[in-house]
């Protein structure tokens, strides 16, 4: 009786350890999660995990599996890390375990990103972005690629003596200007 109220209560107020900081994960040990689902159909119970997640020691999420009321997997998603604790790698499955899309990532040794690459479910180059970094650590350029490499678009971005963001633009492959995102920011002192 009390595990049946603990799965309701589960079920009504879900609180998952997915919502715990990689912090607490971390610190207290915690290898994998589950979440159970309690539905009730014609004054019947049925009980099924939704979905699992398994941790890495520092926290970061490995593998995440996602259920369908029968047991079979829904989805699979996995992940593999940089050394600064960032996502290098990203692989998404769908039914029967068939890879739908996969996504790698570089760093340069401060943990900031300079490339992202995007895989179809064949392993064929869907897109690419390339970014720049200044010796601050701040992304000064953004530049968009098809699958065959072809350019775009790309941004540049500009800050202001204090380090802010102040604008993006962006460009058109030809270096025709199509867009300009200013940033603004106010002191809590200018309120």
């Amino acid at each position: 009786m009390r595990l049946r109220l603990l799965l309701v209560f589960v079920a009504v107020f879900p609180i998952t350890l997915l919502a715990q900081s990689r912090k607490d994960l971390k610190k207290h040990a915690v290898r994998t999660s589950e979440e159970t689902m309690v539905s009730y159909c014609s004054g019947k119970e049925h009980i099924w995990t939704e979905s699992t997640t398994k941790f890495d020691k520092e926290g970061n999420i490995l593998e995440e599996f996602n259920y369908n009321s029968d047991g079979s997997i829904r989805k699979k998603h996995t992940f593999k890390y940089h050394s600064s604790g960032k996502v290098e790698e990203e692989v998404k499955y769908g039914y029967k375990g068939v890879m739908e899309e996969k996504i790698l990532c570089t760093y340069d040794d401060e943990g900031e990103k300079l490339s992202e690459q995007r895989f179809d479910g064949n392993g064929k180059l869907v897109d690419s972005v390339k970014y720049t970094i200044n010796s601050l650590g701040q992304r000064t350029s953004e530049s968009y690629f098809d699958g065959n490499g072809n350019l775009v678009r790309k941004s540049v971005i500009t800050y202001d003596s204090k380090g802010f963001r102040k604008e993006k633009k962006n460009y058109a492959p030809n270096d025709k200007l199509l867009s300009i995102k200013k940033y603004s920011y106010k002191t809590r002192s200018e309120d």
